[in-house]
């Protein structure tokens, strides 16, 4: 199961604690995702900021 259907399944018992905690997660990691593929070399923000 991934976590976004963990998130569904909290939302759906009631759990919001646990439900908040998911939604968080998927956030922040598909931020850190986006970011290190921003970064990848052949890129041009990796070019300009590693010269």
């Amino acid at each position: 199961m991934s976590y976004l259907q963990f998130a569904y399944l909290a939302a759906r018992r009631g759990d919001i604690k646990q439900h908040k905690g998911n939604m968080i997660g998927l956030y922040v990691g598909g931020l850190l995702s986006a970011g290190s593929f921003t970064f990848a070399p052949g890129r041009l923000l990796h070019s300009s900021l590693f010269l």
